[in-house]
């Protein structure tokens, strides 16, 4: 139990490095960030929670503070697939698809067969209209992740357009039995 393994040392950056996921998924993203500042805290390069809170921050529309952090973790280890994936994601909500797409690739360099990271730049295909290459990432993705929501709403627009229509069908129906609430659909597309 992380909470109990906390207690003794009460600043163990491996298991606050660990914990953080856990709150993240909970939804409890107040929690997640206090366990990864306390991580950081303790070994500020800390590789791991420097993109883990640069990837929060960024969920959470803190632009400034998720490049402060990722850009960090960077800097440390110039390919660090999750740091690049999540600015990346960073700069395509926001906008800069070139340099999103640059990370993207980075990311893709240097970890061939990174789901989220495949499933992002799938993403980005698709935003560009560059169906056969999202089609190609977003299917990589969906190989290795086959509960990516994302990935599974644009392949199935994506193949919409290329009028495969039983396959954007197949999409939307695992979506629905992932992921039942519109709601929560919405809150997981980039």
């Amino acid at each position: 139990d992380l909470n109990a393994a906390l207690k003794i040392p009460p600043n163990n950056a491996q298991v606050l490095s660990a914990r953080w996921a856990v709150y993240a998924r909970l939804g409890e993203t107040k929690k997640a960030l206090k366990d990864l500042d306390a991580a950081l805290k303790i070994s500020p390069s800390n590789i791991q929670a420097l993109s883990a809170r640069g990837a929060v921050y960024a969920r959470l529309g803190e632009r400034k503070q998720a490049l402060k952090d990722l850009d960090a973790a960077l800097k440390i280890v110039p390919n660090d697939t999750q740091a690049l994936t999540a600015r990346g994601m960073l700069y395509a909500r926001h906008g800069g698809r070139k340099k999103a797409l640059e990370d993207l690739d980075a990311a893709l360099e240097a970890s061939p067969s990174d789901a989220q990271a495949l499933s992002a730049r799938g993403v980005l295909y698709a935003q560009r209209g560059h169906r056969k290459k999202a089609l190609k990432d977003l299917n990589s993705a969906l190989a290795r992740n086959p509960r990516d929501v994302t990935a599974l709403r644009i392949r199935a627009n994506v193949l919409m357009q290329e009028d495969d229509y039983q396959g954007a069908v197949r999409d939307y129906t695992a979506e629905l039995h992932l992921v039942p609430s519109t709601d929560d659909v919405e809150a997981l597309i980039l």
